[in-house]
C-alpha cells in the first residue's frame, strides 16, 4: 500500500513524502517513509529492507 502526504517539519518548507509498505514472507508489514522524488528502490535501500523478502503492496 502506497500513502502520499504533505509534511511540515519546522522551519522547512512543505515536503512531499510517500509512505510504503512491504508485506514480508511472514505476512507482516514493515512500514517506510521516504521523499515522493525518490524511487522505490532508494527507499529500500536507505531503510535497509531485503528486497529479496518483501513484496511491494500497492
Amino acid at each position: 500500500m502506497i500513502r502520499f502526504l504533505s509534511k511540515n517539519k519546522q522551519g522547512v518548507a512543505s515536503q512531499k513524502l510517500v509512505i510504503i509498505f512491504f508485506k514480508n514472507k511472514d505476512n507482516s508489514l514493515t512500514k517506510v517513509t521516504g521523499l515522493i522524488e525518490q524511487n522505490v528502490l532508494q527507499i529500500i535501500h536507505k531503510n535497509k529492507i531485503d528486497w529479496k523478502l518483501v513484496q511491494l503492496v500497492i
